[in-house]
């Protein structure tokens, strides 16, 4: 963690989801990781340090300005280039024996039960979410699983406005 790029990273992946993410890579062994969501680029820094040689595609509105992956398989779908998830037809990046060899990490502040059901439709199984938060500004696959709003304080139970298909 200490030799990430850039210093601090307000705004993007810090230790405790750095953690995670580089022990769920090392564990599941992916042979490719799609980041959807890569702010300035610290987070795919933290995949590359964890998979190895792995396949790393980045899809994200704008281009990072910390770290690019320069690995000769990595592929880029950002600034001029980016499309949503949604929109990709995967056969033509990942054959279907691949997505299931895949690793989707979603930092998009989009839905996460949205994103949970394209996924799936696609193929993929290997899903892990950054902004999995009980108040936050997507609807988070912790806030589908709370549907009585228990766990919600109470100034954000009446505010519930959450950002998605980026804003």
């Amino acid at each position: 963690y200490n030799r990430r790029p850039g210093g601090e990273n307000p705004g993007g992946i810090r230790f405790f989801h750095a953690h995670f993410l580089f022990t769920l890579i090392r564990t599941l062994k992916p042979k490719h990781v799609i980041e959807s969501g890569a702010h300035r680029g610290i987070g795919t820094w933290f995949i590359r340090q964890a998979c190895g040689d792995c396949q790393i595609i980045v899809i994200s509105p704008e281009n990072q300005n910390v770290y690019v992956d320069h690995q000769s398989n990595s592929r880029y779908f950002t600034g001029s280039q980016f499309k949503d998830f949604n929109n990709f037809v995967w056969d033509e990046i990942l054959d279907l024996p691949a997505r299931r060899e895949t690793l989707i990490f979603f930092d998009d502040h989009q839905s996460g039960l949205r994103r949970s059901l394209e996924a799936r439709e696609r193929g993929f199984v290997h899903l892990a979410f950054d902004d999995n938060y009980i108040e936050g500004d997507n609807f988070s696959l912790k806030q589908a699983c709370d549907p009585e709003g228990l766990y919600i304080q109470e100034p954000f139970r009446a505010q519930r406005r959450y950002r998605d298909n980026f804003s």
